[in-house]
């Protein structure tokens, strides 16, 4: 798993912009209704900001390593991985891109919200980059009160001031804003572009290589996208930027709304 967040940093420091296959570039903005993985935005944060300090630290552990492990071993690296987690949260740096659609959910906590609700335990910085101040006045004055935690708010024109490492864009609308930020900022755009679950990818190579008959036998156990789904570990394609990264989520899926 550790291969593809490599990659992902080499293009991102090259400052390369991906393709599809089709040869359309990855800044064009799809139609993205919505977003079901929204309820697992911590989990697949703490994973990217992981793999991230790990890379960087050199704290990598092979899959075939990993299988040597003996129980006890196993131990010590779990505990070694929520310390390594603690430590990257506690420097976390995020920026929330408020949306442009604040009516989006009628009488319920918006994305935006639910976000800031999963996010803000164990934070030392935050900002939120919108035009609507007055709508997270409660929640910033909650924050420094219960927290200690000062909520940086600035308007949608000064984004490129932002001093975040991490840029969460809840706008469903407009382009990419990759190029406000330093090269070295995570952005994560969350209806820009679309999260998908691996399998859709593998099932595209799977009839390439001309194996239909064993993808139409898997896909006819799946559950439709439009219901409850059981509880499964996921592999999700999350967009960074102009690129991809795979990380898992271990809940279960809600519905699409």
């Amino acid at each position: 798993m550790i291969h593809w967040l490599q990659q992902f940093i080499d293009k991102w420091n090259a400052g390369r912009r991906a393709k599809k296959p089709n040869g359309t570039l990855m800044d064009e903005v799809e139609d993205v209704s919505a977003n079901p993985w929204i309820y697992a935005t911590r989990e697949v944060i703490e994973q990217i900001l992981l793999y991230r300090g790990r890379i960087s630290g050199h704290r990598v552990d092979c899959e075939s390593d990993i299988c040597k492990k003996t129980g006890e071993e196993m131990l010590e690296s779990k505990a070694a991985e929520r310390h390594d987690l603690l430590e990257a949260y506690r420097e976390f740096r995020p920026m929330i891109l408020d949306t442009d659609s604040p009516e989006q959910v009628f009488g319920e906590e918006d994305d935006v919200d639910q976000i800031l609700e999963q996010l803000y335990p164990g934070l030392n910085f935050l900002e939120i980059c919108t035009d609507r101040p007055q709508y997270f006045a409660a929640f910033a004055d909650r924050m420094e009160h219960e927290c200690g935690l000062i909520v940086r708010i600035l308007p949608l024109a000064e984004m490129h001031q932002s001093r975040a490492g991490m840029v969460l864009d809840l706008q469903r609308y407009g382009e990419l804003h990759v190029r406000e930020f330093r090269r070295d900022v995570i952005y994560l755009p969350f209806y820009k572009r679309r999260w998908r679950e691996y399998r859709e990818v593998e099932s595209q190579e799977a009839c390439v290589c001309n194996k239909r008959c064993a993808l139409r036998q898997k896909n006819s156990s799946l559950p439709e996208n439009t219901g409850e789904i059981p509880k499964r570990n996921l592999d999700i394609e999350v967009p960074i930027g102009y690129n991809v990264v795979i990380v898992k989520v271990g809940k279960t899926l809600q519905k699409f709304r």
